[in-house]
């Protein structure tokens, strides 16, 4: 009995230590302070955090032509020759059975920018030391972006390509690089090179507002640098990303009356 009840007292104070553990790891930042130092743990930067939407979207079977990318100072995407003629011939197609369709049609990510230019289903942004991550619906892709540290010299090229960002008081800023070429910039088929660069400067304009300004620069494409601003409403609780079913690599059938990829599971049809 005495051993027992030494035992219990063993694994009392266990938990106990164990309890207290927890409590002050949970305070740590993600580097320990040097010994005898104090400190105070924070999330670097603003409260971006939460569940967002495009503001303002309206879902439809297909993009209009009203609804293209324009820059900020107003006018047309500056297409270089070469990809005015991909896009024209991709816009000639628009309302026909072999209207372009984007890699999200064929259960492949959506990529960088459009990911987050027609965000049309739930996406979140979690802020932990160090980094910022969005969580989006759309094909259940994370996207990392790791904050104060440098570009890899030579990022492999993939479909969200390598984010790094920085604090600007209240503003996140983003410095995108490292994408491949398969992804257009948006649903009507823009298209662009792999030496697409995009710099976001994220901020929140008030409790259920946040505002993306994104500028693109991709000498192959654009004959110069241009800006697209993007805004997205917070969602009540409970909102959230839900399960998206796409099985990896197959055409998801067009819908014939929309023309539109279907998706299984019953996610929404895509703008």
């Amino acid at each position: 009995m005495t051993s027992l009840r030494r035992l219990s007292g063993y694994t009392l104070a266990a938990g106990v230590a164990l309890c207290a553990a927890t409590v002050a790891y949970s305070a740590q930042p993600a580097t320990a302070p040097a010994a005898g130092k104090t400190f105070v743990q924070t999330i670097e930067g603003a409260d971006i955090s939460g569940t967002w939407v495009v503001e303002g979207y309206v879902p439809s079977a297909r993009p209009t032509r009203d609804k293209m990318l324009r820059p900020l100072d107003g006018g047309d995407v500056p297409l270089q020759p070469w990809a005015e003629v991909i896009y024209k011939e991709r816009l000639s197609r628009d309302k026909t059975a072999d209207a372009f369709m984007n890699t999200a049609a064929y259960c492949l990510p959506l990529g960088m920018p459009s990911m987050m230019l027609g965000a049309t289903y739930p996406f979140s942004i979690l802020q932990t030391p160090g980094q910022v991550t969005t969580l989006h619906e759309e094909g259940h892709v994370h996207r990392q972006i790791f904050l104060n540290r440098s570009h890899d010299p030579d990022p492999d090229p993939g479909y969200l390509g390598e984010s790094v960002g920085h604090w600007e008081g209240d503003t996140l800023v983003v410095d995108t690089i490292g994408l491949n070429d398969k992804t257009s910039l948006d649903l009507l088929g823009i298209p662009h090179s792999d030496q697409l660069h995009i710099v976001e400067r994220i901020r929140r304009l008030s409790a259920d507002k946040l505002e993306n300004v994104m500028t693109f620069e991709d000498p192959k494409t654009f004959t110069r640098s241009w800006r697209f601003r993007r805004t997205y409403s917070l969602q009540k609780p409970g909102v959230h990303p839900a399960e998206y079913f796409c099985q990896d690599g197959q055409m998801n059938t067009p819908d014939p009356v929309t023309g539109r990829p279907s998706y299984p599971g019953g996610s929404p049809p895509a703008p």
